[in-house]
């Protein structure tokens, strides 16, 4: 696995096509798809700032980083991703993704996030401003988690199934519906 530390990258598609790389303490500035079309990627204590981070990635862990404003449409075409303890303050993070599993996270521009994605794994986060979440999603799990928007999980399917839930600032738990 190749390492990359404490470097910075702008423009288009700086680790284009990259596998089997670990980033760490790395800054990719204003751009579009840093990381599109790769497998096996870690990040670690990064920060992304460009559009388009990680596009058509295929196996990723992000922990410890940012995504900001400026990482719109984040993570869209890629299947089995992990992210820690991680903020994403993107809109329209996670489209058409198959394989999602959040821990402590917190999404405060959560609106039009998680868009025709399957295997989706939540837990400990908190998604605020979250109009139209879940849009023709299939299988969704949450687990203490905390969520305020509109017009969630609209067209889901299989699930959800929550957890300790907080809805809008009161609890459910234990609630599952769906088709």
């Amino acid at each position: 696995m190749e390492k990359i530390t404490n470097q910075e990258f702008g423009g288009e598609r700086p680790l284009y096509c990259r596998h089997d790389l670990y980033l760490e303490n790395v800054k990719i500035h204003a751009g579009e798809s840093a990381l599109k079309e790769t497998s096996g990627i870690t990040c670690v204590n990064c920060q992304f700032e460009g559009k388009y981070p990680l596009w058509e990635c295929d196996g990723f862990v992000v922990r410890n980083s940012i995504l900001t404003v400026g990482a719109r449409s984040g993570i869209w075409y890629s299947r089995n991703g992990e992210i820690y303890d991680t903020i994403i303050d993107a809109p329209k993070t996670f489209r058409r993704m198959d394989g999602i599993k959040l821990r402590n996270v917190w999404i405060p521009g959560g609106t039009e996030t998680f868009w025709d994605c399957s295997r989706i794994d939540i837990e400990d986060c908190t998604i605020e401003r979250a109009d139209y979440i879940f849009m023709h999603c299939d299988g969704i799990r949450l687990r203490n988690v905390k969520l305020s928007g509109n017009y969630g999980f609209q067209y889901a399917r299989n699930g959800p199934e929550f957890e300790g839930f907080l809805l809008g600032g009161r609890e459910r738990r234990g609630l599952r519906f769906g088709h």
